[in-house]
């Protein structure tokens, strides 16, 4: 075998890709013990995120409390299942112990509809707020001049 000096090894490490570790983030607490408590596994049956927020919302009465948004419990639960989208929503392939009827599905898009229009509606109020005061500071600083 061939002698490599260190100056040919550091060559080497530089013509290879740079990889930097993976920093995974750290599961919500609610998110995780939902999984848990329902024992969510993988499996075959196409659930849409839909169901699993509103389930998540009904039996965490605590993640109103925390504001455990649809998007944070997307991105927390793609820590652990993969995730697919076809149009406009997004779907997991889960084993799922939830009534995957008509009529619950119904009921649940219907709930995460009013879900989004409230949020919707609360960053739009914010926004005005923002805006109002900055509309204020900047009148206050004309006025002094």
């Amino acid at each position: 075998m061939e002698n490599i000096d260190e100056e040919e090894l550091i060559d080497i490490a530089k013509d290879g890709e740079e990889s930097k570790p993976v920093r995974r983030k750290k599961p919500n607490r609610f998110v995780l013990k939902f999984i848990k408590d329902h024992n969510i596994k993988a499996g075959r049956t196409k659930v849409p995120m839909y169901l699993l927020y509103y389930h998540f919302k009904q039996t965490t009465a605590i993640a109103w409390q925390n504001k455990v948004s649809n998007i944070e419990f997307g991105r927390n639960f793609n820590l652990f299942f993969d995730s697919f989208t076809n149009g406009r929503c997004r779907y997991y392939l889960l084993e799922v112990p939830f009534d995957m009827s008509k009529p619950a599905l119904k009921h649940a898009k219907a709930q995460y509809k009013r879900y989004l229009t409230y949020r919707k509606k609360k960053v739009e109020e914010k926004k005005a707020k923002k805006e109002k005061r900055r509309m204020e500071k900047k009148q206050g600083e004309v006025s002094e001049s």
